[in-house]
């Protein structure tokens, strides 16, 4: 395997972040499925596996082994299983499998109680400024989505790829919060397992003078 190939290192970087590689990533994907065998002979040098999904999309299976990996954020996984969710709705086939942002997020708000949502989406805030965090982390939920190309996101345009259905067996059972835990696809790449201690170690010390607001809340 030539290594050197300017398009391994560019690969190789999104695999072991946690990306996914669609079919419609069209020279990544084209890249991987030409060079399977001999990547997938690589990163079993790493204790890692290189998976081809029934459904196409390529990703790496990297817990336990020499390349780290990381959990999602609990509203990642959470937002990752509303999108999925939102697959099965007949109306995304009237718009050509393409989802509105802001709609996602409205429906999403709409969706869960205060309590839910805030649990979910600003766990560690108080009263006064959780709400409109909650709608930052959302944004920034589906942003990271994107990033690992589990959607494509076009100004307010968002399209599901097929590596959104890793969500699937957590949607199944209703996007309930509470299930989290005990509900998690796991260890490939990014393991899709939520993290409550990288949102609370992410959000400590956001912004001055929100101390108050915690203590409220407590």
């Amino acid at each position: 395997m030539n290594t050197i190939d300017p398009r391994f290192a560019a690969v190789d970087v999104l695999l072991r972040s946690g990306g996914q590689v669609n079919r419609s990533d069209f020279a990544d994907y084209e890249y991987l499925s030409t060079q399977l065998d001999e990547l997938q002979r690589f990163y079993a040098g790493y204790q890692a596996t290189l998976v081809q999904h029934p459904d196409g999309f390529f990703f790496l299976q990297a817990q336990d082994g020499l390349i780290p990996t990381r959990r999602l954020p609990r509203s990642t996984m959470h937002m990752g299983q509303f999108v999925c969710s939102k697959c099965r709705d007949p109306e995304i086939t009237r718009t050509s499998g393409v989802l509105s942002v802001r709609q996602i997020v409205q429906e999403l708000e709409s969706a869960l109680t205060k309590t839910e949502l805030l649990r979910i989406y600003a766990p560690r805030h108080g009263r006064t400024v959780a709400p409109a965090r909650a709608h930052e982390q959302m944004q920034k939920s589906l942003r990271e989505l994107a990033r690992l190309r589990f959607v494509r996101i076009k100004g307010d345009a968002l399209t599901p790829a097929e590596s959104i259905h890793r969500f699937a067996e957590l949607a199944r059972h209703g996007n309930e919060p509470d299930e989290l835990g005990a509900l998690s696809l796991q260890g490939r790449g990014v393991v899709l397992d939520p993290d409550e201690l990288d949102e609370a170690g992410e959000e400590a010390g956001d912004g001055e003078g929100e101390g108050d607001d915690e203590a409220e809340a407590e």
